[in-house]
């Protein structure tokens, strides 16, 4: 063999390796945070303000894990609790799922995790009156 086939031999290579990333980048799946990003990027702001309204409490939401339960503690502070639960989770689009709050008297809600596997992103709107609040913590079932 000569120069000449070294030469072929390498390019041949370098295009079957762009072909094969080529075709394997354009079967992955791509899912996004959200649809709609200017409509999120609108709201952003308002999300700010109610972090900030979750730092005034005495306490924040508490998120615990109990085998196959999620408990949420919400402040005692706080009466009239309504809103959601968005389980969102990055790996899967099929497996982000919102939930109605439905808090008991003690000020918590039990949600049942026995199906979930991964990382989620538990983001909570909730508000009390007029005081709106949000949440947010990443969770590995």
């Amino acid at each position: 063999m000569n120069w000449f086939h070294y030469i072929l031999i390498t390019l041949l290579a370098f295009v079957s390796m762009l072909v094969y990333f080529a075709v394997r980048s354009s079967s992955a799946n791509l899912d996004l945070v959200t649809d709609s990003y200017y409509e999120a990027e609108l709201n952003f702001q308002e999300k700010i303000n109610q972090k900030a309204n979750v730092q005034m409490l005495s306490q924040e939401v508490d998120i615990e894990q109990k085998e196959t339960n999620l408990v949420f503690h919400f402040p005692k502070e706080v009466k009239n609790i309504t809103g959601n639960i968005f389980l969102y989770c990055p790996s899967n689009k099929k497996n982000d799922e919102t939930i109605a709050l439905n808090i008991d008297t003690n000020n918590e809600q039990i949600l049942n995790i026995h199906q979930r596997s991964g990382l989620y992103q538990v983001q909570i709107n909730w508000q009390s009156g007029s005081e709106k609040y949000y949440t947010e913590r990443k969770i590995f079932f």
